[in-house]
């Protein structure tokens, strides 16, 4: 493991460790004024209550699954280019949920008298909360170095366009995918109205993030080679200096690449939305990206030509 890769996993467990002593805090700052017992937990048979001592208990519990986050996110994301970046912010965001949330919900008990039936809006709290630390450490830690600069020319046909583009999306299926949210909140609000705001919550960001990883546009030009959301984040590019080249694999399975949208593999970044043929880049640093796509032959004699275009260029783009 590199050192760039430690300093980015210290990095996230120091953020989401601080996140669990600023909850631990806020709750010492009213602990004498928490009912003898909280709600620790609303499920389908209601509130269940605890000794208030339970919130540092579970607090605790919190910090050993944070550990385990790490390591799961720095195996997962250790061949990625910019893979100690997203392990930390994805280690500080994910690590500080459950804080956030433990927090809010515990001290908004004070001075009650009977247990709350529903949690109200801790659980948005959180989840807001949480997704700012993990942008906000995003920021913290530096950017990748940039990948070796790709020496290979390869054979191009002169006349190919100098811009191709696509949108890749699972067609019609993807409204089913929609469909998984809209289920979730039914079945919800089926066990309990009173938690609607849990359920539109989660709803909501079900839905978003389905319809973000579901739904992207590929751009190949002088720029560059890349890949943006629907919302316009993320957005992954590769300079035609990290290219080495593109090639077309034929009869390609979403299965045979870990399952369909995006997946991160030990080789590379995977964009899986169909059966068929796929362009396949080949990076400097030896990982590459596949994208699914009915125009993959168009799409690697565009980026052929682009980077050898780049390779004879007295003033190379990203040099």
């Amino acid at each position: 493991m590199s050192g760039r890769t430690v300093r980015a996993v210290v990095t996230g467990c120091a953020v989401a460790l601080l996140v669990h002593g600023l909850a631990v805090s806020a709750i010492l700052m009213v602990f004498d004024r928490l009912p003898a017992e909280i709600v620790t937990h609303w499920g389908m048979d209601g509130p269940t209550l605890s000794p208030k001592v339970d919130a540092f208990r579970f607090l605790f519990f919190s910090v050993g699954i944070t550990a385990l986050l790490a390591v799961v996110f720095t195996l997962v994301f250790r061949r990625l280019h910019e893979g100690p970046r997203l392990t930390a912010s994805l280690v500080a965001g994910v690590g500080s949920l459950v804080p956030l949330a433990a927090a809010s919900s515990t001290v908004t008990q004070v001075g009650d008298t009977t247990p709350r039936t529903d949690p109200g809006w801790w659980i948005a709290l959180g989840l807001v909360g949480a997704l700012a630390v993990g942008a906000l450490t995003s920021l913290a830690v530096p950017k990748s170095p940039p990948r070796p600069v790709a020496t290979f020319l390869p054979s191009v046909d002169r006349s190919a366009p100098r811009t191709w583009t696509t949108r890749l999306d699972l067609g019609g299926a993807w409204l089913l995918v929609l469909a998984l949210p809209v289920v979730v909140v039914a079945t919800m609000l089926i066990v309990d109205p009173q938690a609607w705001p849990i359920a539109v919550t989660v709803g909501a960001v079900m839905g978003l993030g389905m319809l973000g990883g579901c739904l992207w546009r590929v751009l190949a030009d002088r720029a560059g080679v890349s890949a943006t959301s629907l919302f316009g984040w993320p957005r992954l590019s590769w300079r035609l200096d990290e290219i080495e080249s593109a090639d077309v694999v034929t009869d390609v399975s979403p299965m045979q690449l870990g399952g369909y949208g995006v997946r991160v593999s030990p080789n590379g970044l995977r964009f899986a939305f169909r059966r068929g043929a796929g362009v396949r880049l080949l990076l400097s640093d030896g990982t590459t990206v596949i994208f699914t796509t009915d125009d993959a032959a168009s799409a690697a004699r565009t980026i052929n030509a682009l980077v050898s275009d780049e390779r004879r260029s007295p003033h190379p783009v990203g040099r």
